[in-house]
């Protein structure tokens, strides 16, 4: 029963990341495109029509007009480009490997870069504890009481797979853009943990759960900070 509840965990806090990946690219695409005085991602599925789709039954057309409605509205909101066009091509995109570069490093880098991200989201508290078939279950997959310095651990991990994927690139102008964005990651990493260490002295522990459950009772630790 213990595995069964660590699996269900394990499959809610996957598709939580998956989706909060998703809203996060679609926000900075958004966001970046306010920032340079553009519009942004809004042509996939803007311009879907029935015809467009070959129905010709018009009852089936007419059906089908309020869903199409919806479906262009997201269309124009760049949601359909970022959750459904961006999924098909990371799926169908060739994985080119560079010439003398061996497989394990070139696979190496990606996995460094992106399993760290996935690991660290295991010591984040997503609900309070509940209890469901006479189990007590922590909404947390591992619980670890120095959980805050597990997370910055985990993001130094991801600098590493950057660096492996412009080294593997077997150039040295991949290799010059590994290193600018490992350094880009080391910079912001600094600004991070001056925040998270300033949690750690408002509520003198780095279990997450802890922090949680004291801001439960009190205001949250955004406004302390």
């Amino acid at each position: 029963m213990e595995l069964l509840i660590l699996l269900v965990k394990l499959f809610v806090i996957f598709n939580l990341i998956m989706g909060l990946s998703s809203i996060c690219t679609w926000i900075e695409r958004k966001g970046s495109a306010l920032i340079q005085d553009r519009i942004g991602a809004n042509r996939a599925g803007s311009y879907v029509t029935a015809d467009a789709l070959g129905v010709t039954n018009p009852i089936l057309a007419a059906l089908m007009q309020p869903a199409l409605i919806v479906f262009r509205l997201l269309g124009v909101l760049g949601i359909v480009n970022t959750l459904l066009c961006d999924a098909v091509k990371a799926l169908f995109k060739e994985d080119f490997i560079p010439e003398d570069t061996p497989i394990l490093i070139h696979s190496l880098g990606p996995l460094l870069a992106v399993l760290p991200v996935f690991v660290a989201f295991a010591v984040v508290p997503i609900a309070p504890d509940f209890t469901l078939f006479g189990y007590t279950i922590r909404s947390q997959l591992a619980t670890i009481d120095a959980g805050l310095l597990f997370i910055l651990a985990m993001g130094s991990v991801a600098v590493y797979g950057v660096a492996i994927a412009g080294w593997s690139g077997n150039n040295k102008f991949a290799l010059l853009g590994g290193l600018r964005a490992a350094a880009q990651m080391i910079s912001y990493e600094l600004a991070m943990g001056i925040t998270m260490v300033t949690m750690v002295l408002i509520y003198g522990t780095l279990d997450l759960y802890q922090i949680v459950e004291v801001q439960q009772q009190g205001i949250w630790g955004v406004f302390l900070n």
